[in-house]
């Protein structure tokens, strides 16, 4: 059994949600065994229904699986993906989220006046200075800079 992760929560929401936070944080490893219902309802000052809720819907999307008498434990391979991105290991920069980082981002100070644009989004007004601020770092890093283009989003 588990004995250095501490699950938490009131509702059987909060309950998967604490089982699912120590599954991804790498606290419940495969194969670790979960609290028995009646115990961890007794831990915890809720109902065994509240904890057997939780733990269906955890087996309903695959983070743990029921042994029978061997009870519940985290599965070996989750078949669903977690609702949390996965912590980056330190020193490690995060590129699958699209999210750029904010210390990568230069400090930018508007315009005076930006007026709307009606129309195709090619007309829309261009920050010749962050464009480039924005070649000089490419250049810099010997990325082919002629031609830079900005997008509404990290995916486009």
């Amino acid at each position: 059994m588990a004995t250095q992760y501490s699950i938490q929560g009131k509702t059987a929401k909060g309950i998967a949600a604490s089982v699912e936070r120590g599954v991804t944080e790498g606290e419940l490893a495969p194969g670790d065994a979960l609290p028995p219902v009646r115990k961890l309802a007794d831990d915890l000052g809720v109902s065994p229904g509240t904890v057997a809720t939780a733990y269906k819907e955890l087996r309903a999307r695959g983070l743990v699986v029921t042994r029978g008498r061997g009870g519940t434990v985290v599965a070996e391979a989750p078949s669903v993906a977690s609702r949390r991105p996965p912590r980056m290991p330190e020193g490690l920069t995060d590129l699958a989220s699209g999210l750029p980082d904010p210390a990568f981002l230069p400090v930018l100070r508007p315009p005076r006046e930006v007026r709307p644009v009606y129309g195709s989004h090619r007309a829309a007004p261009r920050l010749a200075v962050l464009e480039e601020l924005t070649r000089a770092w490419f250049r810099r890093d010997g990325v082919p800079a002629a031609r830079v283009t900005f997008a509404h989003g990290a995916l486009d």
